[in-house]
């Protein structure tokens, strides 16, 4: 699963303790919301690896996510309370405006709700917080390369074996995940990142994946009923491991290590991969009911 950004610490530098903050949520939370963290941290868990006070530590943004996976349309009023206000006291601070901090996190800014918060100026990162930085980063890009590698094989090998209309449709993903992949490696060797190591908690998607390729590449043709089997699999898969849950990931990592224009140039790259993630979404959705509404004919 993707790892949740790292935290910006608060204007008193390196001495500050990145884990602190975390850990004065969990206390918060437990005082306060108790009722609700047994859902928070299974969701929590199941997205990021983690659990809900580190999510909310590390990424604002991605504790949102946590809230409209698990309470859906009441995501934003439930955030009042699960995101904004256990933020503010951890941090103690004073006249922030409650509805802003849960409107950023729901744009998926954790920089701007920094900004607001006051972490986001005079930041000072020690030697050690900046290694691990490049590992989380380099981390998130394995896990995001290696999928979108797997995504344009299997959908390439659907369009090949699959004799229909439809695969026109297969081989434009393909091509757009091909042509991710190949952004992705590009960023990971300019920035000199190490991407063969994904996080364990993706393996487990991954191998599914592997299997379902190699599955595919073992077949000469599949019939339409398998091509809707294969479909609902790469659903299920993309909504536990998305790809552009990966990238939103790799937005605001890449904002803490680098910066001015290849900083630019990359973050307009990944917020345009995000876009295509979520049109290929929509287009497999499309195909996947057309067959579906064929085969019950």
């Amino acid at each position: 699963m993707p790892v949740p950004r790292k935290p910006r610490g608060p204007p008193t530098g390196p001495s500050y303790d990145d884990s602190r903050l975390a850990e004065e949520l969990k206390v918060i939370l437990r005082e306060k919301a108790s009722g609700f963290l047994t859902v928070l941290n299974f969701y929590s868990r199941q997205i990021y690896g983690y659990e809900y006070h580190v999510v909310l530590a590390r990424s604002p943004a991605s504790a949102f996510n946590v809230l409209e996976t698990a309470y859906k349309s009441r995501a934003l009023y439930v955030a009042r309370n699960l995101l904004a206000k256990p933020l503010i006291e951890a941090l103690g601070v004073i006249d922030v405006d409650i509805n802003k901090v849960v409107e950023l996190a729901a744009k998926g800014d954790d920089r701007g709700i920094m900004i607001l918060l006051g972490l986001a100026e005079g930041e000072v990162y020690n030697e050690d917080s900046k290694v691990e930085l490049y590992k989380a980063v380099s981390t998130a890009l394995a896990c995001a390369l290696r999928v979108e590698k797997l995504t344009a094989e299997i959908y390439s090998q659907l369009a090949e074996k699959l004799d229909d209309t439809l695969t026109a449709a297969l081989h434009y993903i393909a091509r757009g995940s091909q042509a991710h992949a190949h952004v992705l490696e590009h960023i990971a060797e300019t920035l000199k990142l190490e991407t063969q190591h994904c996080m364990p908690e993706a393996n487990d998607i991954i191998s599914e994946l592997e299997k379902l390729l190699e599955w595919l590449e073992d077949r000469d043709k599949i019939s339409r009923r398998e091509a809707i089997a294969i479909l609902n699999k790469l659903a299920s898969a993309e909504a536990t491991t998305s790809e552009e849950e990966y990238m939103r990931l790799l937005v605001p990592l890449l904002e803490d290590a680098f910066e001015g224009k290849t900083l630019r140039l990359f973050h307009g790259l990944l917020e345009s991969i995000i876009r295509d993630e979520e049109n290929h979404e929509k287009i497999v959705r499309t195909i996947y009911d057309i067959l579906l509404d064929e085969n019950n004919d």
